[in-house]
């Protein structure tokens, strides 16, 4: 019964990265960003895919070509301090990492197949406030995808319900408090406890749904 067992892998396949000299494979991933809704300087950065072709791959999925102004995220501080955004940012990092290990890629540069298929699964899982999209933009995706292949963020298992989130490698100081990130449904189940609506959870269903995302197998 148990003859042969020793020789089995358990190892998962690589899966095939797109190279920068294959010309469809750039147009396919610029294609499928501009569905995500992208901006096309993102695009362009991701893939080195020409401008006029993002422009047309822009307009294809029904999105703007006009830059929607306001301040573009740039510092992990603001990832920490707002939960939702937190709890997104940490879900993200996760599948993105699992994935990173999938194409077989390293802590060197962001991995836009990576990329791509993590931000599918968070848009597929993860909604806002009553159906609305998330306030966790592509933007707010690279800025995690960079800031984890620099080294200053990682993942880390709470200690008390096994939810796996960023954290800062350094600590960060907001509103006068230094924290390199506590674990966001901590917070989001404490805000509820307290009655506390900046951290509620609209639904007990959707509190495990989350709750279920985010757990881990269990150490």
């Amino acid at each position: 019964g148990r003859q042969g067992a020793r020789g089995v892998s358990l190892s998962v396949p690589v899966l095939p990265t797109t190279k920068a000299s294959d010309l469809y494979g750039s147009y396919r991933n610029a294609v499928a960003l501009a569905e995500l809704d992208c901006r096309a300087q993102l695009i362009a950065k991701l893939t080195a895919c020409p401008m006029p072709a993002i422009r047309s791959f822009i307009e294809m999925a029904g999105g703007s070509q006009q830059d929607k102004g306001g301040r573009l995220p740039r510092s992990i501080s603001s990832l920490l301090e707002d939960v939702k955004l937190h709890t997104a940012a940490s879900y993200f990092l996760k599948v993105y990492v699992t994935n990173l290990e999938h194409y077989g890629g390293g802590r060197g540069v962001p991995h836009v197949d990576a990329f791509i298929r993590a931000l599918m699964v968070l848009r597929s899982n993860m909604r806002g406030t009553g159906g609305k999209p998330l306030d966790f933009t592509p933007d707010h995706a690279i800025l995690v995808t960079n800031l984890y292949h620099e080294g200053e963020t990682s993942l880390k298992k709470c200690a008390h319900c096994t939810t796996v989130f960023l954290m800062a490698n350094k600590p960060q100081v907001i509103r006068a408090h230094t924290t390199s990130g506590e674990c966001p449904m901590c917070r989001t189940l404490a805000g509820v406890y307290r009655g506390r609506s900046v951290v509620r959870v609209t639904d007990a269903k959707q509190q495990r749904k989350v709750l279920d995302m985010f757990a881990s197998s269990r150490a």
